[in-house]
């Protein structure tokens, strides 16, 4: 399992040095494990399996429409990143792998139309949207003293 680990954080980053060199070793690595799945030397569970054969279609489909990582949109690259390591997060196994598994995704800022790629653990968003649920559910108005409002006395 160990081996899996680094050939996938091998995978992921060094795609920037050798963009088709890499693609095409990710390629070689994602057929190579398809292949251990299919005769059963690699063992995971059944609904495991087949949840790294559908990741396995998302990054052969992105593979075969883009030669090298210059041409992947930043929206393709955050799908090929995102499915090595759920990927990766399935052959390892285990609840604390997908939660340590790295989710990116592309966004914008407020007020700019320049999409910016965050990276960050599943536990990481996990925690941003809970945080951002907790503030939600805080009361949004404000009531004197304290928040700088001032009654008719001017108190």
């Amino acid at each position: 399992m160990t081996r899996w680990t680094l050939v996938f954080a091998l995978a992921v980053s060094t795609a920037v040095a050798q963009p088709t060199d890499r693609l095409r070793q990710i390629a070689d690595q994602q057929a190579l494990l398809a292949e251990e799945l299919k005769t059963g030397v690699l063992k995971v569970a059944a609904r495991d399996a087949a949840s790294i054969r559908d990741e396995q279609r998302v990054v052969f489909d992105l593979l075969s429409k883009n030669p090298t990582l210059a041409d992947m949109s930043v929206e393709e690259r955050v799908r090929l990143d995102n499915a090595l390591q759920r990927i990766n997060a399935l052959v390892v196994s285990g609840r604390a792998a997908l939660e340590d598994r790295r989710v990116c995704r592309s966004e914008r800022a407020t007020g700019s139309n320049v999409r910016k790629l965050t990276c960050r653990t599943q536990a990481e968003w996990d925690d941003i949207r809970e945080q951002a649920r907790l503030y939600k559910m805080d009361p949004q108005v404000c009531i004197p003293p304290g928040c700088g409002a001032t009654d008719r006395n001017g108190n």
